[in-house]
C-alpha cells in the first residue's frame, strides 16, 4: 500500500503498488521506493516465492524492480524490469 502525506499528520491511501503476482509470492515485506538517476526503483522481500522464479540463492530473498515511471496518484509503476540480489 502507498500512503501520502504533506504534513506527516494526515495520510491518504493511494492504493496497492502493482507488483506482478508471479514476483511477489503470497506477500511482500519491507517495500521501499527510491529514485536512482531519476528512475523509480522498488525494493522488497517477496515471501513464499519459488527459488526458480527469480533465481535467488539465499534463504531470505530480496529483489527490486527498476521502472520507467511511478504514478503516485495511482500507486502504479510502469515499464518494470525485475532483478534479484
Amino acid at each position: 500500500m502507498v500512503y501520502y502525506s504533506e504534513d506527516l499528520s494526515k495520510w491518504d491511501c493511494r492504493g496497492a503498488v502493482n507488483v506482478p503476482e508471479a514476483a511477489r509470492g503470497y506477500m511482500i515485506e519491507c517495500p521501499n521506493i527510491v529514485w536512482i538517476d531519476q528512475q523509480p526503483v522498488l525494493l522488497f522481500c517477496p515471501q513464499g516465492l519459488s527459488q526458480q522464479t527469480l533465481a535467488y540463492q539465499n534463504i531470505y530473498p530480496n529483489t527490486y524492480f527498476i521502472a520507467e515511471q511511478f504514478d503516485l496518484d495511482q500507486a502504479k509503476l510502469t515499464g518494470t524490469k525485475a532483478y534479484t540480489s
